[in-house]
Parts: C-alpha cells; structure tokens; sequence
C-alpha cells in the first residue's frame, strides 16, 4: 500500500483529527459511532457551514494500486457529496481513466474532470478553478513551491472550496 504523509503546511495531523471533531460535533455526529456514509446529512446552508475552504496537500510514494486503493473511498465520499457543486479533478494520472472512475464507486453527475492544454499554465489554471466557486472540492497533481500553496489556499478560501494537493514521489525518491 502507499505510505500517505502529510506536509506540515497548512495544518499539522493533530489540528486535521481536531477540526474533524469539530466538524462532527457541528452536525450533531458521534465519531466513534456514526458512519458518513449513513448520517442524516443537514441541509445545504447547514452544510456550508461545515465544510472548511482551504489547501491541504498530500504525499503518496507510488501512483501504483496502493495510490488507487487510498483514493477510491475519497473520490467515492467526495463525489456524493449533497452540495451542488462539483468534485473536480485537475489533470488526474491516466490510471484514474473513466472506467476506473466508475468501478470506484464515483457518482459521475457532480464529478468533473479537466485536462491542462500543453504549454498552459497549470497552477493559474487551478487558482482559476478554485476562486470560481463551481467546485466543493478540487483535488490536483502539481508540484507546487511555498508561494503556490499560499495563492492555492487564498483561492480555495476566496471560492469557499476545498483544495486537495497529491504529490506522488517515485519510489526511487521515496
């Protein structure tokens, strides 16, 4: 399986399980007992208030199956997410192809996927993305430095989106 690791920015893994409480306790859910995929969810201006805008960024060390395997339940949850907007993927690797997709579970009526031209400017792309507010969730693949992150999170705040970031390293790298 692919090792998972956090990056320290924005938050720390402590502050992610603290903001999940908190956001469990916002909509009435027993961590220990309640399952997402059977809670009563509350009603979209309530939802809104319970989602929290902003960049996180992942690091897998292999796009192999254990990539897959770890994303499928994500991509899964996201996509059957009860807000209106989409779940977008942003130049996703050539194994997460539609029929992988649809073996994943995914609800293709709110997923959208979008592919950068060659040449284009893929992180402007995505600040683009994120500032409209079309989305819920935007989960990219780009190698990004300390300013990109920064821009990444503004824009995801400014379209009151989530940003999710996966850096896959080779497992020479790893």
């Amino acid at each position: 399986m692919a090792a998972v690791s956090a990056r320290q920015y924005p938050l720390q893994l402590d502050e992610l399980r603290e903001n999940a409480l908190r956001a469990c306790q916002r909509t009435r859910l027993d961590p220990h007992r309640d399952s997402l995929r059977t809670m009563d969810w509350p009603d979209d201006s309530t939802t809104a208030e319970c989602v929290a805008a902003g960049f996180s960024e992942v690091s897998l060390s292999d796009a192999g199956s254990g990539c897959q395997l770890w994303l499928a339940p994500l991509l899964r949850e996201l996509s059957h997410s009860h807000e209106r907007r989409w779940l977008t993927l942003l130049d996703p690797p050539a194994s997460l192809d539609l029929r992988w997709l649809r073996n994943a579970g995914l609800d293709g009526r709110q997923l959208r996927i979008i592919r950068s031209k060659p040449g284009m400017n893929t992180c402007a792309l995505c600040l683009e993305l994120l500032a409209s507010g079309l989305s819920h969730t935007l989960i990219s693949w780009l190698e990004l430095c300390i300013e990109q992150r920064q821009s990444l999170e503004i824009a995801a705040h400014s379209g009151n989106c989530r940003s999710l970031n996966i850096v896959i390293k080779s497992a020479a790298a790893a």
